[in-house]
């Protein structure tokens, strides 16, 4: 669809990204190639531990994450943050193929959380409580995290010869530290007041 120049005519917001380039030292494609390429590696996952994760969502929670890393980019080369705006076009778009509100409620947070992980792995102390903690109340779920986490690898491992094992490595981390954090919240926020 995309080499036959179609795409745009099926999803209409992927005209505003096309042949986009991006001037950030980190993206080696224009959004539109980034954004298939993202979609793509949900289908080849290079990593065993993520591929197992992707294995084990339901059909539908696979269908949202794929909408998801098609339209986690849309919103760039507008005024407004490229998060929101990607969020509220993955809405529309939903909206049109009547998925239900919880499954557009789910992809919109997918959309805007989609760089979270990423610079928390690789700008923020992952061993730190209050980092985890704070990510954690963003995540809220295990499943959540999951399909983030898949989300992350496969836009991270997008942009171009950058994604390594040492970054899979620091995802990772995250995403066990966090899982940890989901699963004693409580005793965590104890101790950190025992602590204070």
């Amino acid at each position: 669809l995309y080499k036959a120049d179609k795409l745009s005519l099926i999803i209409p917001p992927f005209k505003q990204i096309e042949n986009l380039a991006q001037f950030d030292g980190y993206h080696q494609y224009p959004v539109d190639i980034h954004s298939i390429k993202t979609l793509y590696n949900l289908e080849n996952i290079r990593y065993q531990n993520i591929k197992e994760l992707f294995c084990n969502l339901n059909k539908k929670e696979k269908q949202i994450l794929k909408i998801a890393a098609l339209f986690h980019d849309l919103g760039k080369g507008r005024k407004e943050d490229h998060h929101l705006v990607g969020a509220k076009l993955v809405a529309n778009f939903m909206k049109n193929l009547s998925f239900g509100d919880e499954e557009i409620k789910l992809a919109k947070k997918l959309v805007k959380y989609h760089t979270t992980m990423s610079n928390i792995s690789q700008r923020e102390d992952i061993d730190n409580d209050k980092i985890l903690l704070n990510f954690a109340n963003i995540v809220q779920t295990k499943e959540f995290l999951d399909m983030l986490y898949i989300l992350t690898y496969a836009d991270m491992d997008a942009v171009g010869n950058i994604f390594n094992n040492f970054k899979a490595n620091l995802l990772e981390i995250l995403y066990n530290n966090t899982l940890e954090v989901l699963e004693n919240k409580e005793l965590i926020l104890q101790s950190n007041k025992r602590h204070r």
